[in-house]
């Protein structure tokens, strides 16, 4: 292919809104207003001939303009028969020849090509920004094998050799930004349980403006997602003891918050408590202005009267947190002495976007630690209550006191490790909970009606913490 008459801009403009917006990876979907702008773009080379173009692409949506990644080739269409390339963006004439324009985020030249430029010491210069690295070990050399990871994701991962994965952000948005900042931190704490980070690739802008590219990180093989594993567990029944477990879980926690702290904090104030209440407060108005079920009406009344009850003094400190741990957010390691000797956790905590319908702002605030502690609090209530639809047996009495015993343990293993949580915290982690149960609440009424009474059963062992002095 020559690129002496075929620009990236063009191929941009000729991308295909109604093709974008079906990639599973395209948040926007449906909203593109108009056609494709390039806002960068660097050309791809296979033995000094170009084999692809890597192009930053601004895309009109309803917001204004969000800026997408967009590897892609030109793939020949043959004549008179459409593409059957489900990857597809568009159509481009070329000398006399017709051609698909296919993202390549997976192709393996196209993810050698970003891979060899983290061997770079310095910013590499483009049109109208630079590429910048951020190296935290030696560089991963080219690899000669890559393979997709077939998930249903907003981003593209690539298992490099199968022993690291490159993770493209493709929406150059807060939610990539976030993880770079917090995994770029946690790389200097060797001890913090997240898979081992190699690099970061970054663009920045002339005029300031910088967005996470894509990382490469340590690929963990043998790995089971922590929900997947604790609800098969739970089948056998209530009685089951996973003590050792939530300990380790519990100080893989630990050990990324601590591991945060020197990105910054300061004292927990009155302000962040109105700021809590006031958006516990919106979730349960906007749920009863949506139902009209007498139960549930009464669930969030009394939900509402808690909220005034829970009055902090000293809630610890304020910090940047995961915001959207859970057990599906953790990986398990069935031999965690098979580890690199700088990860020994048997689980590691994944993916620092944060919470996937938050605003930009509220992606990047910081919170209390709590917060992570409501949610996986919460996901050990939905672990337990997914057993149990799937057949486990025992009465609700031993389903309760089984999550008591495993919020519990979790609980004392987690200060232990991370005291840094103020004298109130059985208030403030109430508050979260309340947060955390109501936007449940919200969520299954939309997507799942059925599964509400299991945010309701939240509702109800919230109330009974702050009345009875569960902690």
């Amino acid at each position: 292919m020559s690129d002496d008459d075929l620009s990236p801009a063009l191929i941009a403009a000729r991308i295909d809104p109604a093709l974008l917006a079906r990639q599973r990876w395209f948040r926007h979907k449906g909203v593109v207003l108009g056609a494709i702008d390039l806002a960068d773009a660097w050309p791809v080379r296979r033995d000094e001939v170009l084999y692809g173009w890597w192009l930053l692409a601004r895309i009109p949506v309803a917001e204004g303009f969000a800026t997408y990644q967009l590897p892609v080739r030109l793939v020949p269409l043959a004549e008179g028969k459409p593409s059957e390339e489900r990857n597809m963006l568009g159509r481009i004439e070329h000398a006399g020849r017709a051609f698909a324009i296919v993202d390549a985020a997976a192709d393996p030249v196209m993810a050698a090509d970003l891979v060899s430029r983290t061997w770079r010491r310095e910013d590499e210069p483009l049109r109208s920004g630079s590429l910048h690295i951020e190296l935290f070990s030696p560089p991963v050399g080219r690899p000669t094998a890559v393979h997709p990871v077939a998930q249903d994701s907003s981003n593209t991962l690539c298992r490099l050799d199968s022993r690291f994965v490159l993770k493209l952000y493709r929406c150059l948005d807060a939610a990539g930004a976030r993880e770079a900042s917090l995994l770029a931190a946690l790389a200097q704490y060797r001890e913090a349980a997240v898979p081992e980070v190699n690099a970061l690739l970054e663009y920045r802008r002339d005029d300031g403006e910088r967005s996470a590219l894509a990382l490469v990180q340590e690929w963990v093989d043998g790995g089971q997602d922590a929900w997947t594993w604790f609800v098969g567990r739970l089948a056998a029944g209530p009685t089951v003891d996973l003590g050792e477990e939530l300990d380790r879980m519990a100080s893989a926690v630990a050990s990324v918050h601590r591991g945060l702290l020197p990105m910054g904090s300061r004292t927990w104030t009155r302000e962040d408590t109105d700021r809590l209440e006031g958006r516990i407060r919106r979730q349960i108005e906007g749920l009863q202005a949506a139902t009209d079920q007498p139960d549930l009406l009464r669930d969030l009344d009394a939900a509402r009267e808690q909220v005034d009850r829970l009055a902090i003094s000293d809630g610890g400190i304020v910090m940047q947190v995961h915001g959207d741990l859970h057990l599906g957010q953790m990986l398990r390691r069935e031999r965690a002495s098979e580890l690199p000797a700088r990860s020994l956790a048997a689980y590691l905590v994944m993916d620092f976007e944060g919470e996937p319908l938050a605003s930009p702002a509220d992606r990047m605030a910081p919170h209390s630690p709590l917060k992570d502690i409501a949610g996986m609090l919460r996901s050990f209530d939905y672990a337990a209550a997914m057993a149990r639809r799937t057949g486990a047996q025992g009465d609700p009495s031993a389903w309760d006191a089984w999550l008591r015993r495993a919020e519990d343990r979790f609980l004392s293993r987690y200060f232990e490790r991370m005291p840094h949580v103020g004298h109130d915290r059985d208030r403030l982690l109430s508050l979260y909970l309340l947060e955390k149960a109501t936007y449940e609440i919200g969520y299954e009424l939309r997507a799942r009606p059925d599964w509400v009474d299991i945010p309701r059963h939240g509702l109800h062992r919230v109330a009974s913490r702050i009345t009875h002095g569960h902690r």
